[in-house]
């Protein structure tokens, strides 16, 4: 009978114990995930905010126009880093309307990278670009984000 008890007992701890683990790495795949996409979001927003100068500046300075095309390239891998995150399924739905903007994103970068090489920038018109506006709607998501999971 005591054995009985004692094995129960132990059996019991056992669950406790791997299933705590399991939590435990749950809880840091969450933070991770969340950190990660938050940082991801501040990227794009640092970029949103600088940009709009850049350009205004590329259309006389050639340095400047080679330089707004490395941060759009770079840009473009962020995004590639950002979709190789796994988001913990809490995260799903937010994780797939960034997904959305972020290949609008890609679209918009690749053509305006051909503005930015034919030198045909426009300041006026960059913030009624879908850049700019998908930019804004991918920065607009940063506290949802940051809200996952409290």
């Amino acid at each position: 009978m005591v054995k009985k008890w004692l094995l129960s007992l132990l059996t019991v701890f056992t669950l406790v114990v791997t299933g705590g683990c399991s939590l435990t790495g749950e809880v840091s795949v969450s933070v991770e995930y969340v950190s990660k996409t938050a940082d991801y979001i501040k990227k794009v927003q640092d970029f949103y905010n600088e940009v709009p100068g850049m350009v205004e500046k590329a259309v006389t300075d050639s340095k400047v126009r080679k330089d707004l095309e490395t941060k759009l390239n770079d840009l473009k891998t962020e995004i590639q880093n950002f979709e190789k995150l796994t988001p913990p399924d809490f995260a799903k739905d937010i994780h797939q309307t960034i997904q959305d903007h972020n290949q609008k994103l890609q679209t918009a970068i690749d053509g305006y990278l051909g503005l930015v090489k034919d030198g045909k920038l426009d300041p006026q018109e960059f913030k009624n670009s879908e850049l700019y506006q998908t930019m804004n709607s991918i920065i607009n998501l940063l506290d949802q984000v940051q809200n996952l999971g409290k």
